[in-house]
Order: structure tokens, then sequence, then C-alpha cells
């Protein structure tokens, strides 16, 4: 039952509903019990699919600059920072890291990002356009 409330809270913080509750348990599932499929796969994948939907969107909405510049535009840093700066902890606390460039946070954070987003992205059967709706 814990799960299903931890799925759901997920569910309402990114705006999504999972036609297949199972991604995001995986996406949510940490690597420390090897009987279970964790996060790995999907933050894999995630990590590229978000590449491809930052540049899609830069090459659409900048087609006046140069192609070659185009990687400059926005780091992947700056998307992993905004995701979650909302989970940003104290400057205090020994458990974080820096990680992406400005935001204190668990390395493990921008993992779980990463999987959530590839969880969305095979839930939408690999709809791109759809991906970037939510992922807004």
């Amino acid at each position: 039952m814990k799960m299903e409330v931890s799925l759901a809270a997920v569910e309402q913080i990114i705006g999504y509903t999972f036609r297949n509750k199972k991604l995001l348990e995986e996406a949510l599932t940490h690597t420390s019990d090897p009987k279970v499929v964790s996060y790995k796969c999907l933050k894999f994948i995630g990590n590229a699919v978000l590449g491809l939907a930052i540049s899609n969107h830069l090459f659409l909405t900048y087609t006046f600059v140069d192609p070659g510049q185009l990687s400059f535009v926005l780091p992947m840093s700056a998307l992993r920072n905004s995701l979650v700066s909302p989970f940003v902890m104290r400057e205090d606390d020994c458990s974080v890291v820096l990680y992406g460039g400005s935001v204190k946070a668990p390395k493990i954070l921008a993992d779980i990002v990463e999987s959530i987003a590839a969880a969305v992205y095979v839930d939408v059967d690999f709809d791109l356009k759809k991906l970037w709706v939510v992922a807004l």
C-alpha cells in the first residue's frame, strides 16, 4: 500500500498519470534489492531522451542560431538544476554533493529525475512531444 501512495504522489507532482504503474515503480526502485528491477536502465534512457528533447526544442526554437552553438544555449545541468531545485538541501547537510553545477542535492535525485522521464517516455509510447508536455 505504501508504494501506491508514493506512486500517486509522484504522479501528482509531475502532472501525469501512468497507464503502466510498474514503469513508475521501477523508476523509483533503488538498486539495493537485487531481486527487483531498479531505476538504472530507465536512468540510462532518460538521460538520452532528455538530451534529445532539449536538443529538439533548441533546434526548433532557435532557428537563427548556428547549429554549432546550439549545444551551448542550455546545458543539461541547467535542466537538472531546475528539476531538482525544489529538493535542494541545507548547506550544512553533509550527505549532499555538488552535482550539475550549482545545486547541492544527492546525485540519486538527478538519477531518479532521468528515470522518471524515461518511464514517462515509455508510457507515452516513445512520443517525444508528449514527454515534452509532461517535462515542462
